[in-house]
């Protein structure tokens, strides 16, 4: 799946690469989320990207950048503390996002719109089929394409087996004893 989405994204890249080199200016833009999404997504990113920097060093103490972290004065202690706390904005977003979702009007047209459909199986196909100049004809996507989607539904995935796991190394003794 990551090797698939590595070639997708290249595919993109550059051809995204080639059209700035045209200089099309044409594509008109709008804003595509809301300010309370916005926050979101950069509280999930800032946790996310703390939560793998203090648990990398947390597994590794002995790695080059673990032990520059230590010059900047995050102990282990430190870093133990600094990664719970990550990993409980990450939880609470998470159970904030849900209710987002399901509460507000906007959160459940988002919710719609992010279920994956057949449509984005063909979507696929003419998507590359245009990135690789095969096709003259842009697939023509809702709000989210299938990427976007798939993104979504990674980062969903993820971040249950992210919280399940550290509850089980955060308590093992209670999950032990359960």
């Amino acid at each position: 799946i990551i090797g698939g989405m590595i070639a997708h994204n290249l595919v993109i890249f550059f051809y995204e690469v080639s059209r700035k080199r045209r200089k099309e200016k044409n594509a008109i833009r709008m804003p595509r989320f809301t300010r309370n999404e916005v926050v979101q997504h950069i509280l999930l990113a800032a946790s996310f990207i703390i939560l793998a920097i203090t648990g990398f060093a947390l597994k590794y103490p002995n790695s080059f950048w673990a032990e520059g972290l230590l010059t900047m004065g995050m102990t282990e202690t430190v870093r133990q503390w600094v990664h719970r706390a990550s990993a409980i904005l990450m939880i609470v977003l998470s159970v904030y996002h849900v209710l987002y979702l399901l509460f507000t009007a906007r959160g459940r047209d988002v919710l719609k719109e992010l279920l994956p459909t057949l449509k984005d199986i063909t979507d696929i196909r003419d998507n590359l089929m245009y990135y690789l100049r095969l096709s003259k004809n842009h697939p023509q996507f809702n709000q989210y394409d299938y990427a976007e989607k798939a993104e979504y539904w990674a980062l969903i995935w993820g971040t249950f087996v992210m919280a399940a796991t550290g509850f089980i190394l955060w308590f093992p003794t209670m999950v032990g004893d359960w």
